[in-house]
């Protein structure tokens, strides 16, 4: 299957730093199980063939990614990564947190760790069919 997307670049040169909400983290190993549920959850929505796992998640983070969660009650009801190759990636926020700014704070949780390790810019890759994904990120270039 062919897969479609457009590409976004933010420049981070004038870019100034956001204070987010604490329920906005990095990753932790005691979050595993949380995570696993939300993999499940995630999957039983949209049964994404590349979604990743556990051991991914550890390998990955081993690599240098920087991974985000959004944890607003104990357990993880998002997430987001920053690759070493500067892109942002796998962005997921639960539908019943959809359309309150969530997805757009792990955006700058994730532009304020690339712009603190010095990346001059980040991508973004939004699939053509993710409407509300590319408001998102268009809203978030405007930086």
């Amino acid at each position: 299957m062919l897969h479609q997307f457009y590409l976004y670049t933010i420049d981070l040169e004038n870019y100034q730093t956001r204070y987010l909400p604490p329920t906005l983290m990095p990753y932790k190993l005691e979050f595993e199980q949380e995570l696993k549920r939300g993999i499940r959850r995630f999957q039983a929505e949209l049964h994404w063939e590349d979604m990743w796992d556990i051991p991914t998640v550890n390998r990955r983070l081993g690599e240098g990614y920087r991974f985000v969660v959004f944890r607003p009650d104990r357990g993880v009801r998002g997430w987001a990564w920053l690759t070493p190759k500067y892109e942002i990636k796998n962005v997921y926020v639960y539908k019943t947190y959809r359309g309150l700014g969530w997805g757009k704070n792990l955006y700058y949780y994730l532009l304020n760790e690339a712009w603190a390790l010095e990346y001059p810019f980040v991508t973004a890759r939004v699939d053509i069919w993710n409407v509300s994904a590319m408001k998102v990120v268009e809203k978030v270039a405007e930086v």
